[in-house]
């Protein structure tokens, strides 16, 4: 289920590849929250500032706990109402498996402990669990989301726990990437924690 590549082992601008194929699915209009725009992902736009979000930070991996998602996905890039004009992430959410979807954001590191993020995911996961968002001309509608990230990614988990987020029953689970039987030391293993989130919970908490 988890499997999750080290941004480390790809170069960013393949990295934006993979999400500039996603960020074409979104098809719906503008979301406007106290504090910012989010605005349907368009690649003419956005990959630049992306690029050197990834180059400037260098912690994609970390913060977001696996990579980006190759699956269906619906993305909002992030514009402060007082920067119009400066990207300074993302947030979407994309098909994990059949009926099963993810919830996934960035915020820039210069731009954290704003309040951004939870304020972009809120009014994300209202559209989703509202009217819906339009995604490949289909209006998508879910009544439960969910969320994957390294249990020692604290300041995420809280985030998540403030929107309402609860972890599943199975509990953490161990992630190996790359190939332990060569000799080389080039593996790497950690622990994924999932939680989820319907729509009954958030209703109720808001």
């Amino acid at each position: 289920r988890f499997q999750p590549s080290l941004l480390k082992h790809e170069n960013s601008q393949s990295t934006y590849k993979r999400m500039e194929t996603r960020s074409q699915m979104n098809t719906g209009s503008a979301i406007e929250t106290e504090r910012l725009f989010l605005l349907p992902s368009r690649t003419d736009r956005d990959s630049e500032a992306f690029l050197q979000m990834l180059r400037d930070d260098g912690d994609f991996y970390i913060f977001c706990g696996v990579s980006p998602s190759e699956k269906q996905l619906c993305t909002y890039s992030i514009f402060p109402k007082q920067q119009k004009d400066k990207f300074i992430g993302y947030v979407g959410v994309h098909r994990e498996m059949e009926d099963e979807y993810e919830i996934e954001f960035y915020i820039a590191r210069e731009y954290r402990r704003n309040g951004y993020c939870e304020e972009a995911s809120r009014e994300l996961i209202n559209q989703l669990f509202g009217d819906g968002v339009s995604a490949n001309g289909k209006n998508l509608f879910i009544d439960k989301l969910y969320v994957t990230t390294q249990t020692e990614n604290e300041p995420t988990i809280s985030l998540l726990r403030k929107l309402g987020f609860r972890e599943v029953e199975d509990g953490p689970v161990m992630v190996v990437l790359g190939n332990i039987f060569e000799k080389e030391d080039n593996f790497f293993a950690h622990e994924v924690v999932k939680l989820v989130l319907t729509k009954e919970e958030f209703s109720d908490g808001n």
